[in-house]
């Protein structure tokens, strides 16, 4: 749990360390915001998005159902199909949502 609260946030640059996350927690949704720090101003999505992550810790202390993370590239986005900053989407399973390629 602690270290669920610490980092309630995954930060992912490269589309292998989303694979990763699918091989290791196979059931596990993950919860992705496209947010590019080097475009300048977020406005309020990171902060909002870190908020509900932290609160998603009472009703899933151990990240057993779901985990949040952040793709911090547009190259990236555009795999996860995320077009657009602060766009959010939910995947279950790495096959049939990310374009590998």
């Amino acid at each position: 749990f602690l270290n669920n609260a610490l980092t309630p946030l995954i930060l992912y640059s490269k589309i292998e360390q989303i694979g990763e996350f699918f091989v290791k927690n196979p059931s596990k949704i993950l919860i992705l915001l496209f947010c590019d720090f080097s475009m300048g101003k977020n406005g309020n999505f990171y902060d909002s998005f870190y908020e509900a992550s932290f609160k998603s810790l009472e009703f899933d202390p151990l990240r057993d159902r779901a985990h949040f993370g952040v793709v911090l590239n547009s190259s990236l986005a555009r795999k996860c199909n995320l077009h657009q900053m602060g766009q959010i989407r939910i995947f279950g399973r790495l096959e049939k949502n990310l374009n590998l390629n």
